[in-house]
């Protein structure tokens, strides 16, 4: 997993039905569009039912950085079995 060459935010959306991760890279210049489109995203999931979705819109420089930092949106359960079994000892 690489960096995002040159982009520095990501538009993520997770519809649930489709069970797939949408990642919307964005460069610095665009920040403007990706908070506009991010915004948006989060008003179709208010106000229309038939179009569920989980949206985030991150700043990291690289696929592993996006990946550590929210494994949920990536189904990556492995840090969360760490977590019970750290619990449950």
């Amino acid at each position: 997993m690489g960096t995002f060459n040159g982009f520095r935010y990501s538009l993520l959306e997770l519809p649930p039905e489709k069970g797939l991760l949408h990642i919307m890279p964005y460069n610095r210049q665009r920040v403007g569009d990706a908070s506009r489109e991010y915004l948006e995203s989060e008003r179709q999931a208010r106000f229309d039912f038939s179009e569920e979705r989980d949206s985030l819109l991150v700043s990291v420089e690289s696929m592993k950085a996006l990946r550590v930092a929210y494994p949920n949106y990536f189904a990556d359960t492995r840090r969360f079995m760490r977590e019970v079994k750290r619990a449950l000892s």
